[in-house]
Order: structure tokens, then C-alpha cells, then sequence
């Protein structure tokens, strides 16, 4: 039985790449995406891939367990970054994860940055359903979605695992050959090279400071993935890029998260 996507099925992960894996039904079938170094996949108990899987586990496989999740809520995955002279431990990941309970209910942007004491009496709470010391898999009630990245430690990302499998798309050779194509010609432009010559850093300055919410007009608190900030921060970036000429269009790409701007 599945409830919004995730109940009662088995978690598995390993080291291996989407493109190792795409020929392999069992794997491509039920993966639910790539985060760090780990391949995550869902497998119900009573299909014949989780019987014949552990008799052909793959590089790094390793079998979890049962992972369930209350109606509604999003399954976050938490992976570990490499930073230098990163002091992160797995215990304050622990530890700061527990203030995620005390942010309110009150905003369904994630622009409010409001908060309560910590407890939220009878309101759904996060829990982890996956530990590694590096790595963790939460479900996480719909209230506490846009304050995850705020709670984290610097060390620690969030990633909305979807509610159902996601698709694998090998690059097609042809894409790989026009790189290629592009790289054997690759030469200096003085045309380019005259462009960056004329990069005002004063500009960049007064640009970094909007972005960051430094300066006093904008209106920006915050640019964490699921932030109304981080929005905000799109759509400007696309009015700039724009206003010299350019086509752009935003594009989702994440559950919950800011668009990405292209152009």
C-alpha cells in the first residue's frame, strides 16, 4: 500500500551512476535520483526485483530497511558536502535539525522567517527515517519544507526526493559529439575578451549586495532553495540578463524548488 508515494518500501542505495545502471530494469524502474555520491532507489517488498536483487547487488549496495512516511509529507534527503575545514559532525546535524520543529506554520512561501518556541504540541514534526553519519532521509510535514535549508548545518544540503520513480535519460552521443566539436575549436576572442574587460566590479558589488539582502532596498531575507527570496532573486536575475538583449525563461526542475534561470 502506497501513501502519497512512499510506504513500506525497501531503500537502497549505491555508488553507482544513472548511465551504469540505465540497461538495469530493477534499478532504473525504481530510482528516485542521484544526491552526492549515492544512487537512491524504493523497492516494494513483494516485487521480483527485491527478490533477485541481493543475489546481483551492485558496487556499494546497501539494503536499509522499510521506509515509510505520513500522508502529505515530502521525503528530504540530506547528504554531507565535501567543504575544507569543514567542522561539521554528524551529531549537530542531529542537533540542528531539531530547531526545524520549532519554526510555525504560518508561511506557505517560506518567505516568513517567524518563529515559536520550540514544540509545536500536537503539529506534525519531522523524522528521520535514514542515517548514515553523512547522509539522512527525513519525511518532513509540508510546514517545515521552507525552513530545512535555514535549520542545516553550512556542511549539509536538502533535496526533495520525488514521489515517484525518476526517468533516465542517457546523453545522446550526437550531444556529446557537438561538444566535442565545440572544444577542438576553442580559441581566444577578442570580441569576448573585450566584453569581460568592461566588467564594472563596482556593479558586481551593488549586484552580490541586492542578491544577498545587504542592501537596504531589497527585499530579499533569504535565498534558500525553497525560499520566496530565492524566487525573487530569479526573476531579477532574469529582468537584468534581459535588459541586454537576451532571451530567458525560468524552469523548474525541483519539487519545491527555485527556478532555474536560462537564457
Amino acid at each position: 500500500m502506497l501513501v502519497n508515494g512512499f510506504f513500506g518500501l525497501f531503500l537502497f542505495t549505491t555508488s553507482l551512476k544513472p548511465a551504469e545502471f540505465a540497461n538495469e530494469p530493477c534499478l532504473s524502474d525504481n530510482y528516485y535520483g542521484t544526491y552526492g555520491n549515492t544512487s537512491l532507489f524504493l523497492l516494494s517488498p513483494d516485487s521480483e526485483c527485491f527478490a533477485s536483487l541481493p543475489a546481483t547487488a551492485p558496487p556499494g549496495y546497501i539494503e536499509s530497511g522499510v521506509v515509510s512516511t505520513k500522508k502529505n509529507h515530502q521525503l528530504m534527503y540530506i547528504h554531507k558536502m565535501p567543504v575544507q575545514d569543514d567542522t561539521d559532525s554528524a551529531n549537530q546535524l542531529i542537533n540542528t535539525l531539531e530547531h526545524l520543529n520549532a519554526y510555525s506554520a504560518g508561511s506557505d512561501s517560506g518567505a516568513s522567517d517567524s518563529q515559536t518556541t520550540l514544540g509545536l504540541g500536537g503539529q506534525d514534526k519531522y523524522s528521520f527515517l535514514y542515517y548514515t553519519g553523512a547522509d539522512a532521509i527525513i519525511s518532513v510535514p509540508p510546514h517545515l519544507v521552507p525552513h530545512i535549508d535555514k535549520a542545516l548545518p553550512r556542511s549539509f544540503k536538502a533535496y526533495a526526493i520525488p514521489t515517484e520513480p525518476s526517468a533516465i535519460t542517457p546523453v545522446p552521443e550526437e550531444a556529446i559529439d557537438r561538444v566535442k566539436g565545440w572544444l577542438e575549436n576553442l580559441e581566444f576572442d577578442e570580441e569576448i575578451a573585450s566584453i569581460v574587460s568592461d566588467i564594472s566590479v563596482p556593479q558586481m558589488h551593488n549586484d552580490i549586495r541586492y542578491l544577498t539582502g545587504e542592501d537596504s532596498g531589497s527585499p530579499i531575507l533569504s535565498r534558500h532553495s525553497f525560499s520566496e527570496g530565492a524566487r525573487i532573486a530569479a526573476n531579477w536575475l532574469k529582468d537584468r540578463i534581459e535588459n541586454t538583449g537576451a532571451h530567458c525563461q525560468l524552469k523548474e526542475f525541483l519539487t519545491g524548488f527555485a527556478p532555474n534561470v536560462i537564457w
